[in-house]
Parts: C-alpha cells; sequence; structure tokens
C-alpha cells in the first residue's frame, strides 16, 4: 500500500508539479529592443509617420522626403499594429530618443484610436513586449480589466499553474531571432527582418481581406469617447504635448466603390466629427481622406483590401505628400 502511494506521489509530482515549476522559470516576456532609440538618434528625422501595414505598403519615405523637401522621413510601424502600439512606439522610441521632429503622424481607420483592446491578444503580443518596458501604468490599467473581464476564474488559475502556453511567444521569438542571424550571414539582421514583415504580413500570408470596421474587437460600434480610462488616445496626445511634438492624425481610405466613394454608416460619420473636434481642441490635426477622389479602386491590392498594389505606392505617396506638405511648411 505505502509502494502505491508514493508510486502517486511521484506521479502527481512528475506529471503536475515539474511542469509547473518548469514552466515558470521562462521568462514572462520579451526584452523591450532599444534599438529604434539609437536609430531615430543617428537619422534625427523631421517627419516621423506612425501605423501598420497599409502604411508601410503605401509611402516611400525617401520620395515623401523629396516630395515635401525635409531631410529625413522614419516610418515606424508594423504589420497588426493598433492604438496601443502606436502609444508605445511615440512614447518608448520617439520621445524617449529625445529628438524634435517638425511633425509626427498616426495612421489609423475607423474607429482604431479608441478601440484600446483592438490587437492586443497574444497574436501581437511578441511584438508589443518589443516595444513597451516592464513597467508601464498605463498600457496595464487600460488593458487590465478587459483581459480580467475576458478570462475565467479556472482559466487565471491555470494560467497561473501553467504559464507555458501564454509564454511561448517568448521562445518562438528567441528561435526567430537564431534564425535571422543564420540568414543574415554575420550581417545586421534589421534591414532583414523589416523586409520580411513586408513581405510576410499576416493580412498578406492569410490571404485575407481584414475588415476593421467590424474586426474591432468583434464589438458593436460605439459612440467616440476619449476616456483615458478606457482609450490609449489622450495619453498618446498627452506624451506628445510633453515632448513638445506636433501630432498630426491621418485617417487612410478603405477601398472605396467603383466611383471612388466609400460607404460610411450615420454612427461612423458621427464618430469622426465627434473625434475632429475633440482632437482639434487637443491642439491636433486630422487629415480625413475618405471623401477623396483617390485612391481609387486600381490602386489597391485586391478588391475588399486596404492595402495598396506596390505599383501604386509612388502615386500614393505623393497623395500623402500632397495633404501633409502644408502642415510642415506653415
Amino acid at each position: 500500500m505505502i509502494g502505491k502511494r508514493w508510486f502517486l506521489v511521484i506521479f502527481v509530482a512528475a506529471v503536475v508539479l515539474l511542469p509547473a515549476l518548469i514552466s515558470h522559470l521562462i521568462p514572462a516576456r520579451g526584452d523591450f529592443d532599444p534599438k529604434p532609440i539609437s536609430r531615430l538618434r543617428h537619422r534625427q528625422p523631421e517627419v516621423v509617420l506612425i501605423g501598420d501595414s497599409v502604411l508601410g505598403g503605401s509611402i516611400d519615405p525617401l520620395l515623401f522626403a523629396k516630395m515635401t523637401g525635409t531631410r529625413d522621413v522614419e516610418l515606424l510601424w508594423n504589420g497588426g499594429a493598433a492604438s496601443a502600439a502606436w502609444y508605445l512606439l511615440l512614447k518608448n522610441y520617439v520621445v524617449a530618443s529625445g529628438i524634435h521632429p517638425r511633425l509626427v503622424c498616426i495612421f489609423f481607420r475607423e474607429r482604431m484610436l479608441t478601440d484600446a483592446t483592438f490587437r492586443t491578444t497574444p497574436t501581437y503580443r511578441r511584438f508589443l513586449e518589443s516595444i513597451r518596458h516592464e513597467k508601464e501604468p498605463v498600457y496595464r490599467d487600460i488593458l487590465q480589466d478587459e483581459e480580467a473581464n475576458e478570462e475565467s476564474a479556472l482559466g487565471r488559475f491555470i494560467d497561473w499553474i501553467y504559464p507555458l502556453n501564454s509564454r511561448r511567444h517568448v521562445q518562438a521569438e528567441k528561435i526567430s531571432r537564431l534564425a535571422f542571424r543564420i540568414a543574415a550571414g554575420g550581417s545586421r539582421i534589421g534591414p532583414l527582418r523589416r523586409r520580411v514583415n513586408e513581405t510576410f504580413d499576416v493580412a498578406k500570408l492569410r490571404d485575407e481581406v481584414m475588415d476593421e470596421s467590424t474586426e474591432l474587437s468583434g464589438a458593436k460600434a460605439e459612440e467616440f469617447n476619449p476616456d483615458p480610462r478606457h482609450s490609449f488616445l489622450p495619453h498618446l496626445i498627452a506624451a506628445a504635448k510633453q515632448a513638445g511634438i506636433p501630432l498630426c492624425f491621418v485617417r487612410q481610405k478603405r477601398y472605396p466603390l467603383p466611383d471612388g466613394t466609400t460607404p460610411q454608416s450615420e454612427s461612423l460619420r458621427r464618430y469622426i466629427a465627434r473625434l475632429r473636434a475633440w482632437l482639434e481642441s487637443e491642439g491636433c490635426t486630422l487629415i480625413d481622406l475618405t471623401n477623396d477622389s483617390e485612391p481609387d479602386q486600381s490602386m489597391y491590392n485586391k478588391p475588399g483590401d486596404d492595402h495598396m498594389r506596390p505599383a501604386a505606392k509612388e502615386k500614393m505617396t505623393e497623395i500623402y505628400a500632397r495633404k501633409l506638405g502644408p502642415l510642415l511648411h506653415r
């Protein structure tokens, strides 16, 4: 009988406790990547453009700089980035670098600016961890309540005992870095990673149409609400103000109808109108391409997709240079 009891104890220790102990030894999060700070300090860009892959595929920074008469233009973008990432990119890179750009622009679509939980799930966590410090009170306070509400008590208990599944992206990042070092053959891995990021963006790999108007957290459309307890937008503006950085917001045009117009619900029109009024009251500028004739359907990657065709990048850069140029010379 004693032998069976000891066998049971050993079994529980081997199957339950040992994996839990090993799981807790794995780092809880990825490391902050400080390299973009050095890059910004070295280049001292006059214009910084922040967004997701739609921005990355729409603007040629060298051509934009030439068209606007600026010395240097820096693009800070990542496939799947949204308001949480934009806040961290501005605060932890642009502001932290101590540079003084003439203009910083945030590129967005629909209600992305005030949907704090959009694209903060584990799929995007690896990138978010690379741009945030261990202690981020604003990030924690805004997202913590939502995460607590979405997860059951049993789920939180299991994650506490076996956090390995929630931390698997940390190990995936280590493997990814090793693979990039091997592929780069001793060269810097940064340029290679950016090229891979452009080529193998999540939306392109899945050949999907990312409909942000319905994808935003899966929640019903809400009215504009700049509540700092539930939105990164006011914190983003506060960080820019404190650093004396002029801030502009650019609403990108969704895939249009054949006549060049983009359908909008009344609630969305009302949201954008209130967003504009609030941003202007905060000293910011809103540029909206939605009602412009360009870009037209021929410039987009495919029906329903907001990404531009590579052949349309030069034209799209010209459109943005025309829209943003006056802000740089006033």
